[in-house]
């Protein structure tokens, strides 16, 4: 679950003129006057209760702008105060992710460089930050990232330099506000607090992952394999099976991309890759594909909406590991859908793949989550989606041995491509040698000659055409050529042997 937004944590970053202190600001926040205009009451609040399953509150004359759950954005006039709640992967050191990654996450954000950033534990830390908007516009940002499993929420607050400090303890009350489940208030109504409790659940095929789902639901799936690439697929169905949360999709193929090798063998789009099960197709963009794969599960579909993501699939595609020689490429997305029965849901997706120039490459479907039910029940399952992924623990034990395994994997590849290259070269020699004999075949015709190879020296002539079989003298001193209509010594007082015709006796060359 996204945590709540602990509001001592995001005061002790607030200029201390907020307070009306005189000592200097923490984390290098603004200075200010001494005096500043009170906290804007409670009244000059409404509270946004979001179909994406939160609820937030948010002043008079300002807006939200939500793309999910986990990519909120509050906006004051003229868009110069923005309140911003997010939900990013963050692995390794919280502080250092957040001051070297935290920015590349966001769109809009144009330069970024850290004031100040600390850790407050393994999981919790905080920052301060110039930024520059892709308009041009320079904030103060003062960001708190709070971490469950490899999930960080991210509360941030950010305005123009010489902001009074009562805008600051607005936009601060915003973060304070926001909550999941979307209860007026806050809290949670007895419907929500009904869907949230969790089991932990274990991969019952190799245990190499763990994760909570929501308690009395039937799941199934596991860590399955074809071949040697592992694939994660959870399926959770409720006691009455109208709601389901799903995580990958065990029928999700790989992909080979077209390329002039496949071509020449015969294998076009659409075709199975020989010897596996790959399918050979184009690389697609994750708002294309998803939904139709989507529908072979859910049944007919529609959707309602799309949001792509392209600032995290730039922030994913700059650290994808890939193979020497090749790019990568990743899209990101999000879809509504609506069910035909009735029943909404939404889709997480992404595509990732690499090319090799002038070879080939692959791609696969990698992100490929979310969830279908009852609309009144969107909320609630949105809300336990996000729980789901934030609690998703890998087993080191068993990801140690996977590394040894995808090193073994990548080996065999670069083989593949090797082969695949010199396959490629020995067939357009062969076309071009196929081209030069036809032409030489030609030039004979036309010239009226015929070329002839000496079987034991290997030796190349040309000679009149004219005879059936042609001879030669086997002293190197005396070359000459004789011709005739039978296959014998026409001169048997001399030492001759038969010369090869080139394009009769033996192929051109």
């Amino acid at each position: 679950m996204i945590p709540r937004s602990p509001l001592p944590l995001l005061l002790a970053l607030l200029p201390a003129v907020a307070f009306g202190q005189a000592k200097p600001p923490p984390l290098g926040a603004p200075a200010g006057p001494a005096a500043v205009a009170p906290a804007p009451p409670a009244g000059a609040m409404r509270r946004h209760v979001d179909q994406a399953g939160f609820s937030i509150a948010v002043p008079d004359g300002w807006r939200v702008a939500a793309g999910g759950a986990a990519e909120v954005a509050v906006l004051g006039p003229r868009e110069e105060a923005v309140a911003l709640v997010r939900a990013r992967v963050a692995r390794g050191p919280l502080a250092a992710w957040l001051a070297r990654d935290w920015p590349g996450t966001e769109a809009q954000v144009a330069e970024a460089r850290a004031i100040r950033v600390e850790a407050q534990g393994a999981d919790v830390a905080r920052g301060v930050f110039l930024v520059r908007d892709r308009a041009g516009v320079v904030r103060r940002a003062v960001v708190l990232a709070v971490r469950r499993g490899e999930v960080a929420t991210l509360f941030v607050a950010a305005a123009p330099e010489g902001t009074g400090g009562a805008e600051w303890q607005r936009l601060f009350a915003v973060l304070d506000s926001f909550r999941l489940g979307g209860a007026e208030g806050g809290q949670p109504g007895p419907r929500a607090a009904a869907a949230l409790p969790l089991a932990r659940w274990t991969d019952p095929n190799e245990a190499a992952f763990s994760l909570d789902l929501p308690a009395g639901w039937r799941a199934e799936g596991g860590l399955l394999r074809h071949g040697t690439s592992p694939r994660t697929a959870v399926r959770a169905v409720s006691p009455d099976g109208r709601s389901v949360i799903f995580i990958g999709d065990p029928a999700l193929p790989r992909f080979i991309l077209p390329s002039p090798v496949l071509d020449n063998l015969g294998y076009r789009e659409g075709m199975s890759y020989p010897g596996g099960t790959d399918v050979i197709m184009r690389f697609r963009h994750a708002l294309e594909i998803g939904p139709e794969l989507l529908q072979r599960r859910l049944g007919p579909l529609q959707v309602t909406g799309r949001r792509d993501r392209p600032d995290m699939a730039a922030f994913r595609a700059q650290r994808q590991p890939v193979m020497e020689g090749s790019r990568a490429h990743v899209t990101m997305g999000e879809a509504d859908i609506r069910l035909a029965d009735g029943r909404i849901g939404l889709l997480n997706v992404s595509t990732s793949g690499y090319v090799v120039p002038g070879l080939g490459g692959g791609w696969a479907v990698e992100d490929f989550y979310g969830f279908a039910g009852p609309a009144p029940e969107a909320a609630v399952l949105g809300v336990t989606l996000a729980r789901v992924m934030g609690s998703f623990a890998v087993n080191p034990r068993w990801f140690a041995i996977e590394r040894r395994m995808q090193a073994q994997d990548a080996a065999r590849w670069m083989a593949y491509f090797r082969d695949s290259s010199a396959r490629q070269q020995a067939m357009l020699e062969e076309r071009w040698e196929s081209g030069r004999q036809r032409h030489e075949a030609m030039q004979d015709i036309l010239g009226g000659t015929v070329r002839l190879t000496d079987p034991r020296t290997g030796e190349r002539f040309q000679a009149p055409q004219g005879s059936r079989f042609y001879y030669r003298e086997a002293d190197p001193l005396r070359p000459g050529i004789v011709g005739t209509e039978v296959d014998a010594n026409p001169l048997p007082q001399l030492d001759m042997r038969r010369l090869l015709q080139e394009g009769l006796d033996i192929p051109y060359r």
